[in-house]
């Protein structure tokens, strides 16, 4: 990990680094309930999935997108549940505008065309169509 999150930060959960508890959920559906119990989860035990689901939701994109990139820099490809390179295509789509981070996702954009063979049709498609989104936003 390329260490853009303290581990003072990795060891916390988004209510207490964001000083805000969003109670319990009011609507009962997976997504909702999913979300309100991953931000009780310290940052260091979010899987790929967990970081897809909620950055898919604009969650806490200060802390989550960061932490992603750490993992797509491993492995740009790294997948949640979805298909491989569904966490780029959540990074590719959150719409961050701090330079920085977006250099970075831009950097993992490049490191990923190289392998654009290596997924599916389908797969293929998605993170071709986020890739372009992102260049040209």
């Amino acid at each position: 990990m390329s260490g853009s999150l303290d581990d003072r930060v990795l060891r916390r959960h988004l209510d207490d680094l964001e000083h805000t508890d969003w109670g319990p959920p009011i609507f009962g559906s997976y997504l909702v309930t999913r979300c309100h119990a991953l931000r009780k989860k310290p940052l260091k035990d979010f899987t790929a999935e967990d970081l897809r689901l909620m950055i898919g939701q604009s969650v806490s994109l200060g802390y989550l997108v960061p932490l992603a990139l750490d993992r797509l820099e491993a492995d740009p490809l790294c997948a949640g549940e979805c298909h491989a390179g569904d966490l780029l295509v959540a990074v590719l789509s959150a719409g961050t505008t701090d330079r920085r981070v977006r250099r970075r996702i831009g950097e993992v954009a490049e490191a990923v065309e190289p392998r654009l063979a290596e997924l599916t049709k389908v797969e293929r498609k998605a993170v071709t169509e986020a890739l372009a989104k992102f260049r040209a936003g």
